[in-house]
């Protein structure tokens, strides 16, 4: 009888251990995992807008066919490869939700670049693998005053031309932070527009 309680009691005190280590590992595990979800929201996925607001570039390619007024170009990302199709005003609100305006001159152009994604990549960063995909350069200057880079051309538009400034919005609310300094996460649409 004695030899039975002493082999319930070693079973006992082998069995503590155990359970701390299993406790552990799931301490660790959770944890893991936490810090898996947190490097995944630093992932954007979303669209770039970039609106000309009238004013049309030299540089810009003649296949955009600017004359008509109201141009729109998307570009999607399939299969790794990057397509670009031209789309109505109204598709553009209905699929997008960016909330167009009318053009304010003769010609107005939008270009939005669909399901841009990367890892804690910043505004700036955004909108530069959105030139490489539609073929236009950006200029930008330093501001020691804002601590910041400032986007002085976009595809050849250049701000300061007509008193106006090249300017964004995250999900339709104005940034007050430099595009260097700005890292949105999960998933937005971000809106670049000279005004």
């Amino acid at each position: 009888m004695r030899e039975v309680e002493k082999a319930k009691e070693s079973e006992t005190k082998l069995n503590i251990p155990l359970v701390a280590l299993s406790f552990s590992l799931l301490l660790v595990l959770g944890l893991a995992l936490s810090f898996l979800e947190d490097e995944s929201s630093n992932s954007f996925k979303g669209d770039v807008v970039i609106d000309f607001n009238g004013h049309v570039s030299k540089y810009l390619n003649e296949s955009y066919d600017l004359n008509n007024g109201f141009n729109i170009f998307l570009w999607r990302e399939e299969k790794e490869n990057w397509s670009v199709a031209k789309i109505s005003k109204m598709e553009a609100n209905e699929n997008f939700s960016l909330g167009l305006e009318e053009p304010k001159g003769e010609r107005h152009v939008v270009f939005i670049f669909s399901e841009l994604h990367g890892e804690g990549v910043s505004v700036l960063e955004l909108l530069k693998r959105a030139s490489e995909i539609g073929g236009f350069e950006i200029s930008t200057s330093h501001s020691s005053s804002l601590k910041a880079t400032r986007i002085t051309a976009i595809a050849g538009v250049e701000d300061g031309e007509w008193g106006e400034y090249w300017q964004y919005w995250v999900d339709g609310k104005y940034a007050t932070v430099g595009a260097d300094n700005n890292y949105p996460k999960g998933k937005h649409t971000i809106r670049w527009a000279i005004c």
